[in-house]
């Protein structure tokens, strides 16, 4: 069970550190698309902080639910991590739908982040970065 901690740790190191060097970090060209005070009535899936942007730090606020510590800070009004989405039967943050946020959903958001192709999500489910209403 240690050996598969320790193997997300390096696959996760390794995504991020591939990420930003693939410039994935950089926002320079997109348009400004700053949080309204009300919740959007569309948010990218797998975005767990409301920033509109899927970044490493959205990774990291799943595994911070994941490993019970206090939430990382979000642009609110942004439902925690963990909470039942307002209109899907899922949580906020469970990325592959498969009833749970755990570990695999941060690995899945940091290799759709390094632009590593993941498997087909399950039917009624959104690809990473999909438009998805609250």
């Amino acid at each position: 069970m240690i050996r598969l901690g320790w193997g997300l740790v390096v696959v996760a190191t390794v995504a991020i550190t591939l990420a930003m060097a693939d410039g994935a970090g950089d926002t320079s060209g997109m348009a400004d698309m700053s949080p309204t005070p009300t919740l959007p009535t569309h948010t990218a899936w797998g975005d767990a902080n409301c920033d509109t942007v899927i970044t490493p730090t959205d990774a990291l606020a799943i595994l911070v639910y994941v490993g019970g510590l206090p939430p990382l800070s979000q642009d609110e009004p942004c439902p925690d991590v963990g909470s039942p989405h307002r209109t899907l039967a899922l949580a906020y943050g469970d990325v592959f739908c498969d009833g749970a946020v755990d570990a695999g959903d941060s690995l899945g958001l940091l290799l759709s982040i390094a632009h590593i192709k993941l498997p087909p999500v399950p039917f009624g489910c959104f690809q990473i970065g999909a438009p998805v209403g609250d």
